[in-house]
């Protein structure tokens, strides 16, 4: 099995990670100041809106989910599984999907 540069992406990851990690030590907060935030009802209603979007779908299919592992009826396709990750593959090197 030939390994083509992958470690390249894990190791610059790590290094965007780790500088992630020092500017938020870098900042500072106080926790004696109040900062004062209002949000519109129209900007909560939407909030709402799109919460319960993407709630009721994954709910559902979680849901159907547990209950076949549960079961022990609940199939992995490798064939899928293998597929996207190809794609994925494909997508961080910037090149076509086939």
């Amino acid at each position: 099995m030939k390994i083509n540069k992958s470690h390249e992406n894990y190791n610059n990851y790590i290094k965007i990670s780790q500088k992630r990690e020092i500017s938020k030590k870098e900042i500072k907060t106080s926790k004696d100041k109040n900062i004062d935030v209002q949000i519109s009802e129209s900007s909560k209603r939407l909030a709402q809106f799109v919460n319960l979007e993407k709630d009721e779908g994954i709910s559902e299919r979680v849901e159907t989910i547990k209950k076949a592992i549960m079961q022990g009826t609940y199939k992995v396709d490798d064939k899928t599984i293998a597929k996207k990750i190809m794609d994925n593959i494909f997508i961080q090197k910037g090149e076509k999907l086939k």
